[in-house]
Formats: structure tokens, C-alpha cells, sequence
């Protein structure tokens, strides 16, 4: 089949595109002849001089050199560019430069120049960005370290106005998809108070995530502390998108997997990261019903399913609840751990669930069993607590 676009339609949508081109879309092109040439020539440029060349450069070409002083492709001495930048400094030039930098705000040199810059140049900025962000851009600047200060001031920002992400960061005009937005929100999630949490999306905050995941520089574990200390462990069951991605990525409780990756972090922080996970595990086995809620009161080593047999095992340190899967369902058998290691697990592992349901009525070796019916969640706290099994979760 052919398809006939009208040559009007085609230069039409290339009118668009010029029409709607932003004037800070400059970019340059680090193999360009032309570009180099303009740069050799003015790095040689003696001092007396610079002022009459900087008026005679073309607005095409103080573009690029606004474009340029961030990246400092060839290494060139830069104190001619900054000189011919200020002379001609407007604010179509200082939003390409700022546009930029966003994407090298680590060129110290650079940094040092807009900070000396801005202190004549109140004017320029406030054309661009609101003159009130000046102390803050200045302190990014000054202090070595742009992204751990901005992401301070965005925290404090949201702590202090309880305004959204997004409506604290607008007036700073970033470039969606800049390495500045980028890695500072990659920072600012792995350390950041509960409040700012809050005020972004689940699915934001779970992307950001995977890129943790994918970096394996550790930066997963300082999110996955710091977060799991800001909420409470009712309010981590709201972020069961979370929970699932950490239980595929880290291991289930109770692995070697698991351990090494917590390794250094408290007890206490370990203890509330385990119940967060062996809760979703129970959700996800049971299907959110009567059983899940019942077993999800109480604290768990590990809650591990097994597929063959369709069945759970909740280990409790020195002792294991068993529990059948599926419409069938099944008794509730609890084991001492060593007769269940030594004796019963080899027929979770290797059975069918109706195999495994047989095997296990013949076997008497169980310290407790429980029918599903009546009340049966009484007669199965009494056992847990009377024999110090396990003990319900707080909080």
C-alpha cells in the first residue's frame, strides 16, 4: 500500500519545529572543525584585545561559546572565553549556558566562574531564573559538591513548605532528562526524610529503585536502609511494588543472599525489613485471606513456598508452621526445626500437594496439628505463645 504525504504538510511540520525550537537548544558538536577553529583563535587572542573580538563575534557564535564554557572539550585555558562571555552576557546566552551545565555542573572551573559571575549579573539571572534562587544556586556552586547541596535544599524545601516535588523544582527550569535532575533525585532517594517519599510517585520512587538495583555500587542498600528506618512497618505495606522488587533483587529472609547483602545493618533494622517482606510473602501465598491474616501477626525468620507441593513453611527459629496451598487447603502441622530439617522437608520438597498431604497424616512426628475449623486461630495462638514459638509484630 502507498502512502502519499503532501510536500505542504512535510514543510509545514518542518515550520513547526524551527517555529517552536527553544532559543536555548544549542548544541555543539565536540568533532566540529568550525568550532574548534573559533575556540583556537580566541584562547590566543591577547587581553587588549578581547573586547573589540567579542563584539564582532556573531550571535551564532557567542551561542557556542556559551555552550562551551561547561564542557571545555580541548582543555583550553578558559580565562579569554569567561572575559568574552561577560562582555556579551545576555540572557539568551545564560540560558544556553545554564542549559549546559546541567548536564557537566562537576567542571569546577565552570562553577567558578558563574559563581564570580553572578555577583554583577542580578539582572541576567533573574531574566531566567527567580532572582530568590540566587543564594541557593551560589551555594551549589561555592561548596564542591552540587548534587549532595541541591538535593539538601530541595529536602528542606519540601520539609518546610510541604509543597510537592515537582512544584519546588519548576522555578529552577531544569532540563527534563539533565544529569543535574537525574542524579540529584538518585542521591536525594537514598537518604531523604519519609516526607519526601511521600510527595512523588510510587512508580517514580520504584523506578529509581531498579536504577539502584542496576548500578551495583551499594547505593540499593543506602536506599533500602534509609527507607526502611523513615517508615514504619504498617506504612511499608503500602509500598508492596517496592517489596516485590527487593524480595526478587535481594533473596527472601532466611538466604545467604539475603544476609550478605544486610550485612553491617542493625538488628532492629533487619528485624523490621524481615517482617515488611515475610508479610508480603503471606499476602502473596494465601491470597489476602482468613489464614494470611492471621499469620501475618507474627514474626518470621522466613516464609518460604514450595512449588511441587503447593504448600508453605514458616520458620520460627526453632520451630516451623506448616500450611497447604490452594481450594484443598490442609491441617496446619507445626515441627520441631530439627525433625522437620531432618525428617519432613525433603516431602515438601519433593511431593505433590496430595502426596505430601498423605505422607504427612501418616507421620505423626509433629509437636501440634489444627484443623481449619471453628475457631482455630485461638487454638493455634495458644500453642505459639505457650511454648514461646514466636511473638507477635508491633508497629
Amino acid at each position: 500500500m502507498l502512502l502519499y504525504v503532501p510536500n505542504k504538510l512535510i514543510n509545514s511540520k518542518k515550520e513547526i519545529i524551527q517555529k517552536h525550537k527553544k532559543s536555548n537548544d544549542v548544541h555543539i558538536d565536540e568533532q566540529s572543525s568550525e568550532l574548534l577553529d573559533l575556540i583556537t583563535r580566541l584562547v590566543s587572542l591577547r587581553e587588549d584585545s578581547l573586547e573589540r573580538e567579542a563584539y564582532a563575534l556573531s550571535n551564532g557564535e557567542i551561542s557556542m561559546i556559551s555552550s562551551y564554557i561547561p564542557v571545555n572539550y580541548y582543555d583550553v585555558d578558559m580565562s579569554n572565553l569567561f572575559a568574552i562571555y561577560t562582555y556579551r552576557a545576555e540572557k539568551r546566552y545564560f540560558e544556553i549556558l545554564y542549559t549546559t551545565w546541567q548536564d557537566h555542573f562537576k567542571n569546577n572551573e565552570c562553577n567558578a566562574f558563574i559563581y564570580q559571575w553572578l555577583n554583577d549579573n542580578d539582572e541576567i539571572f533573574g531574566s531566567v531564573l527567580d532572582i530568590s534562587l540566587k543564594p541557593d544556586f551560589r551555594k551549589m556552586l561555592v561548596r564542591g559538591d552540587v548534587l549532595l547541596t541541591f538535593g539538601n535544599i530541595v529536602k528542606e524545601k519540601i520539609i518546610e513548605t510541604d509543597n510537592s516535588l515537582e512544584d519546588i523544582l519548576e522555578p529552577w527550569n531544569l532540563r527534563y532528562g539533565s544529569k543535574l535532575l537525574w542524579e540529584m533525585k538518585f542521591l536525594l532517594y537514598t537518604y531523604c526524610p519519609k516526607k519526601v517519599y511521600l510527595k512523588i510517585s510510587k512508580q517514580e520512587l520504584l523506578s529509581y529503585v531498579k536504577q539502584y538495583a542496576s548500578k551495583k555500587d551499594g547505593s540499593l542498600k543506602k536506599f533500602v536502609v534509609n527507607f526502611v528506618t523513615e517508615f514504619k512497618l504498617k506504612e511499608l505495606e503500602r509500598f508492596d511494588d517496592i517489596g516485590r522488587f527487593l524480595l526478587d533483587e535481594v533473596g527472601n529472609p532466611g538466604t545467604s543472599e539475603f544476609s550478605k547483602f544486610l550485612e553491617g545493618v542493625s538488628a532492629d533494622l533487619v528485624t523490621k525489613y524481615t517482617d515488611w517482606i515475610n508479610k508480603l510473602i503471606i499476602d502473596e501465598v494465601f491470597g489476602k485471606d482468613e489464614r494470611s491474616l492471621f499469620w501475618k501477626q507474627y514474626r518470621f525468620r522466613s516464609v518460604v513456598k514450595y512449588e511441587r507441593s503447593n504448600s508453605v513453611v514458616m520458620d520460627m527459629g526453632k520451630y516451623v508452621a506448616t500450611e497447604f496451598l490452594g481450594k484443598a487447603m490442609g491441617p496446619i502441622y507445626i515441627y520441631k526445626k530439627d525433625v522437620f530439617e531432618d525428617q519432613v522437608k525433603k516431602w515438601f520438597q519433593n511431593r505433590n500437594n496430595a502426596q505430601l498431604r498423605s505422607v504427612l497424616f501418616h507421620h505423626e512426628n509433629y509437636f501440634w496439628r489444627e484443623v481449619h475449623q471453628g475457631y482455630w486461630q485461638g487454638d493455634v495462638d495458644r500453642i505459639l505463645y505457650s511454648n514461646n514459638m514466636t511473638r507477635k509484630i508491633e508497629g
